[in-house]
């Protein structure tokens, strides 16, 4: 772990300790038993903190076997193999929570590292603090070579002041290992990313909510075919929100990110993004996040082409009974590049599911996504031949809730690449099993 990432941690270390001191005499949020703030109220940690009494420390175990008919996605020799992964891991909330307070995922070929933009935590304390840490130890049953750990470790810092002023400081860093998409060879992608994040958020009004983000992102690749793809990214953005009704509110939104690579100073570019939207979250029911706008890539380099174009994102949940319910995410953006001789990736796509409930204990889900990604040689002459993949996944999925604390997962899922350069082509077949303990 980088010194950079060591500090921040001090730092809310320190701040959730004084968090912890505040949660004695917190009143206990909503949706919590009144019996259970009651109790705890002046009790500190107790010796139930592990079960449904507690709520500060929650260790977890994932068990997980998967299936894959063709592990190195090649178009040509396809080997099969059992992944088996096992994830131990233990989140903390000072005050006590039961609802896990991050979610995020980086992706290293997003500007700014992460593919949908962050929403606030929803936290009406005074403080709120949240560690993760979690390894996963991966294991191959024909590929002994490539087993691997990965780590992550996060931590989010939420402090309300007293006039209407709110501030949230989160980190992730992450230590990854994933095989190589392309198909040229049977290769693991090794790497490091982290994603820190500031957001100050006020509210002149109770209609009128102005949020200032500040993000920056690192990636480093370990093998030294891929430190071209080494790089910094900084983010700013500014959203101005209107609420029309009581859970929903327009918005519009401008962002910026700056692009720095390491060691490939010709693709060093920025990108600059102008939204409108809406966000909202009417009961349980729907809630969801809509924007659209304009999206442009200026290149440092006066040799290279800049580019223009429509830019979109969706997050939609919505319960269409009391058993059912749809999720859907789309976006239209640019991604940074894999591939040499390619500056960037115009990429747009979606994933849907539709879930239901058979019984207390018995669920089911249907998933499927579509992607289509352009590789754009960006050079004045147009002398690169762009290559175009369009990728699409679909699978079923089961879930057994054993116990609160106990839930088992099963499912199968194809995916299919077709790329106008048939190297690229792949499909892939594949089957998991999964056990979730939870406390």
């Amino acid at each position: 772990m980088n010194k950079k990432v060591t500090i921040i941690y001090l730092i809310l270390l320190c701040l959730s300790i004084i968090s912890f001191q505040s949660a004695l005499a917190e009143e206990i949020p909503t949706g919590q038993s009144p019996e259970k703030g009651k109790n705890d109220k002046n009790q500190g940690i107790t010796a139930d903190v592990f079960g449904d009494e507690g709520g500060y420390f929650h260790p977890f175990l994932t068990i997980e076997t998967i299936w894959s008919s063709n592990l190195f996605y090649s178009n040509t020799d396809e080997d099969s193999s059992y992944t088996t992964t096992i994830e131990p891991g233990l989140w903390v909330a000072l005050p006590e929570s039961r609802e896990k307070l991050m979610n995020l995922t980086t992706a290293y070929n997003t500007p700014g590292g992460v593919e949908f933009s962050h929403m606030q935590a929803d936290s009406s304390r005074k403080m709120q603090t949240y560690f993760l840490y979690s390894p996963s130890f991966v294991y191959y049953s024909d590929q002994a070579k490539f087993n691997h750990t990965n780590h992550k470790v996060e931590g989010l810092f939420i402090y309300n002041f007293g006039f209407n002023l709110s501030l949230e400081i989160l980190d992730q860093y992450n230590v990854k290992s994933e095989i190589n998409d392309d198909g040229l060879g049977k290769l693991l992608d090794e790497y490091q990313d982290n994603v820190f994040s500031i957001i100050a958020a006020f509210e002149p009004s109770p209609k009128f909510k102005i949020r200032v983000d500040y993000l920056h992102y690192s990636t480093r690749f370990e093998k030294d075919v891929n430190e071209f793809r080494d790089r910094k990214d900084n983010s700013m953005s500014a959203y101005v929100f209107y609420k029309f009704m009581p859970k929903t509110s327009a918005f519009i939104e401008y962002e910026r990110t700056n692009i720095d690579y390491d060691h490939r100073s010709d693709d060093d570019s920025s990108e600059n993004r102008y939204y409108g939207g809406i966000d909202w979250e009417i009961s349980a029911k729907s809630k969801g996040r809509l924007k659209a706008g304009y999206l442009e890539k200026e290149f440092d380099d006066d040799d290279t082409r800049d580019d223009k174009d429509f830019s979109l994102e969706a997050q939609i949940q919505h319960t269409l009974t009391p058993k059912s319910s749809i999720s859907f995410n789309g976006y239209q953006k640019y991604h940074e590049t894999s591939m040499t001789d390619s500056y960037f990736v115009r990429t747009r796509g979606g994933s849907s599911a539709f879930l239901l409930r058979f019984s207390p204990k018995w669920s089911g889900a249907i998933n499927a996504s579509y992607s289509r990604e352009t590789y754009e040689g960006s050079d004045q002459n147009g002398a690169f031949d762009e290559r175009q993949d369009n990728v699409y996944g679909v699978g079923p999925a089961i879930k057994f809730d054993a116990k609160k604390w106990l839930v088992f997962e099963a499912g199968f899922h194809y995916t299919e690449r077709n790329s106008n350069y048939d190297t690229f082509d792949y499909t892939n077949r594949m089957a998991f099993l999964r056990i979730k303990i939870a406390l």
